[in-house]
């Protein structure tokens, strides 16, 4: 993995909420590969079989914006 691709790892891995929703939606997962959940929590440093669609990422809550 290059520096700029373990800077984004650790910036995802950072603001994991454990919401789940990226194993949900991770085509990956669904056919047998890595649970992206556990890889965020770094519980699982072999993400060998991921196919990197973006979905984990895509899925995460996003900060909702307060009325001013």
């Amino acid at each position: 993995m290059n520096e700029i691709n373990t800077k984004l790892m650790d910036q995802l891995m950072t603001a994991c909420l454990g919401c789940r929703r990226c194993t949900k939606v991770c085509p990956s997962h669904a056919h047998g590969g890595c649970d992206p959940y556990y890889v965020m929590k770094g519980w699982d440093g072999n993400v060998t079989k991921c196919i990197a669609a973006g979905n984990a990422a895509r899925s995460a809550p996003r900060p909702t914006r307060r009325p001013s």
